[in-house]
């Protein structure tokens, strides 16, 4: 959905019955942020599917994947306690995006570590 002049926002909502949240698709007047494209509420990252993990390519300066530390290379291992393999790509996008303010918790491979991290969801342009 386009319309010349505005954005396209797209805003995940809560699950309802176990899948993946619904998404609701608002429009903002370009002005706002004129070199963007899409705005998203999320943690502001580029992820790839990359066998069991979902592979962070790039972070958005002042998203909340950036504020967290996160960066290229890291690999989501889990969602919210939820093994990404469990969720599949779209369910696993899905709940890394969310209402923006809330919070998610990645499970990150690093090399050969994993940790837990928290990371604020936040408005992205992109």
């Amino acid at each position: 959905m386009e319309k010349e002049g505005y954005l396209v926002r797209l805003v995940s909502r809560l699950p309802t019955d176990g899948d993946a949240p619904p998404l609701e698709i608002a429009l903002t007047p370009r002005g706002v942020a004129a070199d963007a494209n899409v705005e998203l509420t999320g943690i502001g990252a580029v992820l790839r599917p990359r066998g069991d993990v979902l592979r962070i390519q790039q972070v958005v300066p002042n998203g909340g994947a950036a504020d967290a530390g996160l960066g290229p290379g890291d690999a989501i291992v889990a969602i919210d306690g939820t093994r990404v393999t469990e969720l599949g790509f779209d369910r696993a996008t899905g709940a890394i995006r969310g209402l923006e303010g809330t919070t998610v918790t990645l499970r990150i491979r690093r090399g050969d570590r994993e940790l837990d991290i928290v990371v604020v969801r936040k408005l992205v342009r992109i």
